[in-house]
């Protein structure tokens, strides 16, 4: 595992950025369930600061639905900081039993957001508007965030004021308008470098950064007036028998399935088509179904070579410390079934 090195000036001017997108919202008092030891939850309190109105940052050490809605209902904040699992989590709560009167303001980031989740969210929470971002680690967890007067569906938004935005192909060349290629990112919130076994790992960091822009590792595109759409992980590429499988094509179709509360899909080595496409479900509270249904329901929804051959039904999708979904775990728990 590599470390990311950031600075301080980095983490001042990206929250500083950030902070003139966020008090746009007019929200000032914010709920933040992300780990401060985490570059996002880090992020979200340093933007706090910068903010020009006084406000306050309730923190949850560790979240859970059950009392995430307990704390929003009791300190009533006008914004939340989530990931889309949380998101997740929340939608098999009774949400519309708890008074989220005060909260008109979510933002995302850390992972994609499936639009079904988005809206379903919106529509059981009143008055809420969530606005998804992008970035990572590397870059000081925010290169883009939707505005909150002008959000765009499925976009992870524009780049913060101060960041430079460019998609890429293989050659380093930027792509046309609409056309896919790997996101990179150029600001102050750059990283210093990686640190591998008490040092800089100077081959990784060149690698990575390079005439200062950070080569993401992300797929995306940008629209015409400048909003990115994130497809995916290069990582978590799916190449089955010679054709391109993106993880999130195929989550954001079982997501759209009434019974289906979260999904992460993985690939499974095969020894003809190179890879195998397997999804990992949990139902929503109360709802069944069969994976049988969710493979035909997939089918009918999705190219031949991109639906999930195989769909496992879980009690829960595993995620990492930080609410992310871990795929890890899920490519070692696929490998060995």
């Amino acid at each position: 595992a590599k470390g990311v090195m950031l600075t301080h000036e980095g983490l001042s001017e990206i929250s500083r950025s950030r902070a003139q997108v966020f008090s746009e919202s007019g929200a000032v008092d914010l709920l933040l369930a992300l780990p401060l030891s985490h570059v996002y939850g880090l992020l979200n309190s340093v933007t706090r600061m910068h903010m020009p109105a006084p406000g306050f940052v309730a923190l949850q050490r560790k979240f859970d639905a059950v009392q995430w809605l307990e704390i929003a209902a009791r300190v009533r904040p006008q914004a939340a900081a989530l990931v889309p699992s949380m998101l997740q989590l929340l939608l098999r709560q009774d949400l519309e039993s708890t008074d989220l009167s005060s909260l008109f303001y979510v933002t995302t980031g850390g992972a994609p957001l499936s639009v079904d989740v988005r809206e379903e969210f919106e529509r059981r929470v009143g008055g809420v508007r969530v606005c998804d971002g992008y970035g990572c680690t590397e870059v000081t967890s925010t290169a883009t965030m939707n505005p909150y007067g002008a959000p765009r569906s499925g976009s992870v938004g524009l780049p913060l004021p101060g960041v430079e935005l460019k998609v890429v192909d293989e050659r380093d060349d930027p792509v046309p308008v609409g056309s896919d290629g790997e996101v990179c990112v150029r600001s102050a919130g750059v990283m210093a470098g990686y640190w591998t076994d008490g040092r800089r790992d100077d081959e990784a960091t060149a690698e990575a950064v390079r005439d200062g822009w950070m080569h993401t590792g992300d797929v995306g595109h940008l629209d015409e007036d400048g909003y990115l759409y994130v497809v995916d992980r290069i990582k978590d590429l799916i190449i089955r028998g010679g054709f391109n499988v993106y993880p999130r094509d195929v989550e954001d179709v079982l997501l759209s399935h009434p019974a289906v509360a979260s999904a992460a899909v993985v690939g499974r080595p095969d020894p003809v088509l190179g890879e195998e496409v397997v999804a990992w479900v949990a139902l929503a509270a109360g709802a069944t179904t069969t994976a049988e249904e969710l493979v035909g329901y997939s089918r009918e929804r999705l190219g031949r070579h991109k639906h999930p051959r195989e769909v496992r039904i879980v009690a829960a999708v595993p995620l990492t410390s930080v609410g992310k979904t871990d795929r890890k775990a899920l490519r070692a728990r696929t490998s060995q079934a």
